[in-house]
Formats: C-alpha cells, sequence, structure tokens
C-alpha cells in the first residue's frame, strides 16, 4: 500500500511515516508534504492508495485538499485525518467529506496499526462502509438534476443539521415542489430518504466500538441521543445496542 504523510511538522510527519513504514513492509511511505498543497501535489503525481494528514496547516488544510482532491476524481484514496483536536465539528466535517478514520494526537502503534490494516481490507468492506452506503441508496437514472443535487447534499453533510426547508431554500425552489418532486423520482420521501441514510452510516460508526450512542447520534446529525436511538429503531426495528449486540465482532477482535 502506498501513503502520502501530510503534516505541517516535520518531527510529527517523519515520526508517523516511521511508524507506519514499522507496522508491515506493505505498507510504504512514498510521499512526504508539509502543508495541504504539496499534499495535493503528491496526489497528482504518485496516486496513492492512502493519506494521512493533519487538519490545521499553513497555505492549504486538511480538508480543504480532501475538497480539492474530490473534485479532482481522487476518489480511490483513503483519508485519515490525524489530529490534536477532539472537537465533534472537526470529526462531522470529515465524515462529511468521507474520511475513513480520525485518529486523535499522540498516536500510538496499536492506533495507527489497527487503522492500516482497516485499509487494507476496505474493498471487500462491511455493507456498512461509506461507499457502500452510498451504492445501497442509488440515483435512479432519470433523476432531474435538482434532484441529483438534494442527494449530493444528504452524503456530504448529513452529519450537519439538514432539513427539507434547508435543502429546498439551497437549491432555490418551494419546499412543496421539492417535496413532491423527490418523492416522485426516488419513490421515498427526503425526509425518510435522509433518515435511513444517516442510519446506514450510523450503524457503521458503532460496529467500530470506538463511539458511544450519543458521539454516534452527533456524528450523524442528532443532537439528542434518545431521539436518534428511537429513529434508529424505527429503521431497523432495534435499538443501537441490540445492534452492535447482534453484527458486530467483539472489541479487539481480528484486526
Amino acid at each position: 500500500m502506498r501513503i502520502v504523510v501530510v503534516e505541517d511538522e516535520a518531527r510529527s510527519r517523519d515520526g508517523l511515516a516511521r511508524l507506519i513504514e514499522s507496522i508491515d513492509p506493505r505498507f510504504r511511505v512514498v510521499g512526504r508534504a508539509a502543508n495541504g498543497m504539496e499534499g495535493l501535489d503528491m496526489l497528482r503525481r504518485l496516486w496513492p492508495d492512502a493519506v494521512f494528514t493533519d487538519i490545521r496547516m499553513p497555505d492549504m488544510d486538511g480538508f480543504e485538499m480532501i475538497r480539492a482532491a474530490d473534485e479532482l476524481g481522487f476518489t480511490n484514496c483513503a483519508f485519515v485525518l490525524v489530529s490534536a483536536h477532539s472537537d465533534f465539528s472537526y470529526v462531522r466535517q470529515a465524515l462529511r467529506h468521507g474520511v475513513v478514520d480520525y485518529i486523535l494526537k499522540p498516536v500510538t502503534y496499536e492506533e495507527i496499526e489497527k487503522v492500516l490494516f482497516r485499509l487494507m481490507n476496505i474493498a471487500p468492506a462491511s455493507p456498512f462502509a461509506r461507499g457502500c452506503i452510498d451504492e445501497q441508496h442509488p440515483l435512479p437514472e432519470n433523476a432531474s438534476p435538482l434532484v441529483r443535487a438534494a442527494i449530493d447534499m444528504i452524503h456530504k453533510g448529513y452529519a450537519s443539521a439538514l432539513s427539507l426547508d434547508d435543502v429546498a431554500s439551497r437549491l432555490g425552489v418551494s419546499c412543496e415542489y421539492f417535496s413532491q418532486l423527490f418523492s416522485k423520482q426516488m419513490s421515498i420521501p427526503f425526509t425518510s430518504y435522509l433518515k435511513s441514510y444517516r442510519v446506514d452510516v450510523a450503524k457503521g460508526l458503532l460496529l467500530e466500538h470506538r463511539w458511544k450512542t450519543q458521539d454516534v447520534a452527533a456524528m450523524t446529525g442528532y443532537q439528542n441521543a434518545k431521539y436518534f436511538s428511537r429513529v434508529f429503531r424505527d429503521v431497523t426495528g432495534m435499538s443501537p445496542s441490540e445492534f452492535v449486540s447482534q453484527y458486530a465482532d467483539p472489541p479487539g477482535a481480528g484486526r
């Protein structure tokens, strides 16, 4: 696996690169960048399989780099954020950009090892992985540009306080018109689609054993954990804890 490390602090950058390569010879750090601009240039030149990046960096931060990479079509590159900030606003933003993992500094051997082997298995991943979730919520071939834009907003902004009114306003149409158009073309009401998508993302987060239910609620757009649990049960027929008991491997099992 070819990996690029993007970190503005030279000692941290070199330390993370050495740590990655010490875990298994299959993990090769092919590039080291001091900011998002350099990282983006390495993406263009090296086409890595994964990028480990800090968030706060000069010239171009981690989120700006990931957005630019997405616009350039680097959809097969996995991004992992390594940050000293545990603020959930960062976590939600990371999820909106399709980041596969979020690690807090100082990193440990065990954390990096776990992430790396998870990345190696990302192709045959759980049906609750982000790419698989998007495939489970496909767009009809005849979907209008308005509906396509709305779906894109959901897939990227589900972690924020998204509503029918918000989306209709951003698209410049009335709520009534948008609601009818979405329901007709998607064969499901907007609110039901948003709820289903958020719950599918929540399933993947719950199976990681890293987050409490209230954390998963906040990361999928629900500020009230009890309401999230009620929505989760409405969609799946079980509570979040029942879902984990049925589908999750025991913590620490396997890689």
